[in-house]
């Protein structure tokens, strides 16, 4: 029974386990996710996010108390944009397009395929930030005139999801060339239930009309979230210098 105890006192708590679980998956995708999942719309409570001390006692609390400045500065820049463009009733940035599929990919990632409806010129990079909106009657009322689409086949959905765009190249010539919405829901969506009617992925209906708007490359925010993580490769004195700096670190800046 002694033995017992003693391996139990060893054993980390299950809390500290989910605390830290999440900042030793240090993957391009984690980041990712972090800044187009539903936090996205919501901004961050104060208590989120750490004050920053002139000290630091581990890389790992560097790490812990960085890392969620950098996702709210990189989801703020694109709400920001976001807002902006919602001002904007212009066709080239709210390009209007038709729900083609939708796919489920792996660990909560799904695809949906999008063919725009008038003949569009794709200007977005691979990877940059674009959301799906289902937007207020202004801007469709905008485009009733010039779409080729009926008024009977526009389905009442309203929502909006964000994630990274790319091109779809469609295997059918006379369909146009495409974009795919790369977006993280999680595992918890079960389509069988009726609890959850308002799930973006069951707004998502094929053919509905829905209108695409890019905000923007993630690339610079990306390069500073690995070069965190990378922090703890430096050498030792580095480390030092930056956790716990001091005039002997930096003698010429006296």
């Amino acid at each position: 029974m002694d033995t017992k105890m003693v391996n139990k006192k060893h054993l980390p708590s299950k809390k500290t386990t989910a605390i830290t679980s999440s900042y030793q998956d240090t993957s391009v995708e984690r980041f990712i996710r972090e800044v187009t999942n539903e936090r996205f719309w919501h901004h961050p409570e104060n208590s989120e996010l750490q004050c920053v001390h002139g000290q630091f006692e581990s890389v790992e609390e560097y790490v812990r108390v960085f890392e969620p400045f950098l996702f709210e500065e990189c989801c703020a820049q694109l709400y920001s944009t976001w807002e902006e463009s919602a001002e904007t009733a212009s066709r080239d940035t709210h390009v209007m397009v038709r729900i083609k599929s939708i796919e489920r990919r792996e660990r909560g990632w799904y695809d949906v395929i999008v063919l725009p409806v008038n003949a569009c010129k794709w200007v977005f990079k691979e990877g940059d930030v674009a959301v799906l909106s289902a937007p207020g009657p202004a801007v469709r009322n905008m485009w009733n005139n010039t779409s080729s689409i009926e008024e009977d086949d526009e389905a009442e959905v309203t929502g909006h999801v964000v994630g990274t765009v790319r091109r779809h190249r469609p295997i059918d010539t006379r369909d146009p060339l495409g974009a795919i919405l790369h977006f993280y829901v999680g595992d918890s969506y079960d389509s069988s239930s009726k609890v959850d009617d308002d799930h973006i992925l069951r707004k998502l209906q094929l053919r509905t009309i829905w209108y695409l708007t890019v905000l923007g490359s993630l690339a610079t925010s990306q390069r500073e979230y690995v070069a965190l993580h990378a922090f703890c490769r430096l050498n030792s004195q580095m480390q030092t210098a930056i956790l716990k700096p001091s005039p002997d670190h930096f003698p010429k800046y006296e």
